[in-house]
């Protein structure tokens, strides 16, 4: 699919529905004192206000 065609689903999804949005599992490479890639996880406004879950932070090990 070309990102052209990526854009009109999104932008008729954007216009037309109302959803939910979740990926969990991208490995990334976020700034960390590690270096290390970071397992990162995505949830839109909408999935969060239908799935609520409480967010936690990390410390020093």
């Amino acid at each position: 699919m070309s990102r052209m065609v990526i854009r009109k689903v999104f932008t008729y999804l954007d216009h037309n529905c109302r959803y939910a949005f979740y990926t969990d599992g991208i490995m990334t490479k976020l700034p960390n004192r590690e270096g290390m890639d970071v397992n990162f996880g995505y949830v839109n406004e909408e999935y969060s206000e239908l799935h609520p879950f409480q967010v936690s932070q990390g410390g020093p090990a």
